[in-house]
């Protein structure tokens, strides 16, 4: 018999699941999706969004099966494709997970630095933001929980004041822009921007493995996800230049900023710059306590079957200190750490693989359909992951 599941549960894990998205992939999707148009925006949210949920749904179907408490992804790659799955799955794992928490401490300590105006002191705002995201994870999931719904609250309101402010600022003719030149390289940020699979065991471990409840859940964030991702895009290209200014997408491209930076320093209100830095910071908060909980589990069921090492100090230590010295040498690795983590990490683990896996259920269970839609979806994460990794390797490089 399937688990009852609450109003107030599927609630909190819709909110966890738009925190877990609405982070570091709201600050970067205008800056390259931005540079490549409003057209092809709009085409790649919607596109990747939809290949997005379908993965997650099939990975859902697996950890709703298992009904097990400790349940990631590397034990789940190993049944299907073996131990090669399972150390791909492991190396994808830890690129994606530490390569978010570096993108997610770089971007919240260059927000912090830009509102002051003080950019020598980001190491001291980098240890700062951390110590207080850590201390938020350690206090336990009913803080994490609370905590979470809170600024994802806050960030809404925000988000709303923010939109209606720069759209006063719009110029409506840039909208008309369109660069499908560099619309390939925006694809990896919108990956990264629609990840949330990382949670998905503790989504549906809180839902009582309640498949049906879990897709709905997931199907309700994902939606509103994508339109908070059409209107923040909307809004950014509207107010923030193409090109020839300091705060120009172009010029934030190269800097690997978030898009709340340009917005600031355009609209000149120190009032505005102190909402746009919330929101921020809101966001990056949001994502990185989602993805530390995910981060843990995934060090849990690695130490549990290949390392045989339990100490919760240990997995601690490794959930979190290598993002951190990361990020420490490394401070303008924002949107650098999107890219790869989404083109190339993202791509594999709850891309390629997911599909893999769905062609393999759907056959046992002899369902066409499903075999076609997983096929498709397979070609497509394979094509963008070729793509990054030419990127990667400098083969492929923007035109701009």
């Amino acid at each position: 018999m399937k688990g009852q599941t609450s109003i107030l549960s599927k609630a909190t894990m819709c909110l966890l699941i738009i925190g877990s998205l609405v982070g570091a992939g709201i600050l970067a999707l205008p800056v390259q999706i931005g540079i490549a148009g409003l057209l092809p925006a709009l085409i790649g949210l919607v596109t990747l969004g939809s290949c997005m949920l379908y993965s997650g749904i099939i990975l859902a179907r697996e950890v709703a099966d298992s009904k097990d408490d400790l349940f990631h992804y590397p034990t789940l790659f190993s049944h299907y494709l073996g131990p090669a799955g399972k150390w791909i799955a492991i190396g994808a794992n830890a690129l994606i997970f530490h390569g978010l928490l570096v993108a997610y401490l770089a971007g919240g300590a260059a927000v912090i630095t830009r509102f002051f105006g003080d950019s020598s002191n980001m190491t001291l705002a980098l240890v700062l933001f951390f110590a207080v995201l850590v201390s938020i994870v350690l206090c336990g999931k009913r803080m994490v929980h609370h905590s979470n719904s809170l600024l994802i609250l806050m960030m809404w309101v925000l988000f709303g004041v923010i939109i209606v402010i720069s759209q006063r600022h719009a110029d409506y003719l840039r909208y008309e822009a369109v660069d499908w030149k560099f619309f390939p390289f925006s694809l990896p940020v919108i990956l990264t921007a629609y990840w949330f699979h990382g949670i998905i065991p503790n989504v549906c471990r809180h839902l009582n493995w309640n498949l049906k409840e879990t897709i709905k859940v997931m199907t309700v964030a994902i939606a509103v996800g994508t339109l908070m991702y059409i209107i923040w895009t909307f809004a950014a290209i509207g107010a923030i230049p193409l090109a020839g200014s300091k705060n120009s997408l172009i010029n934030t491209f190269h800097a690997s900023l978030p898009a709340t930076v340009p917005l600031q320093r355009i609209l000149g209100s120190r009032i505005f710059a102190l909402m746009a830095s919330l929101f921020a910071l809101a966001a990056l908060m949001t994502s990185y306590i989602s993805l530390a909980l995910g981060n843990i589990g995934f060090h849990e069921d690695l130490f549990r079957h290949v390392i045989r090492n339990r100490r919760r100090e240990f997995i601690l230590a490794v959930s979190f200190l290598p993002s951190f010295l990361i990020a420490l040498f490394f401070p303008n690795a924002f949107l650098k750490a999107v890219n790869l983590v989404g083109g190339v990490g993202i791509a594999i683990l709850y891309g390629v693989l997911p599909g893999i896996i769905g062609i393999i259920r759907y056959r046992r269970n002899k369902c066409f359909w499903r075999i076609a839609v997983s096929s498709l979806v397979l070609v497509i994460f394979s094509l963008l992951l070729c793509w990054q990794v030419l990127v990667e390797f400098g083969i492929l490089k923007p035109h701009i």
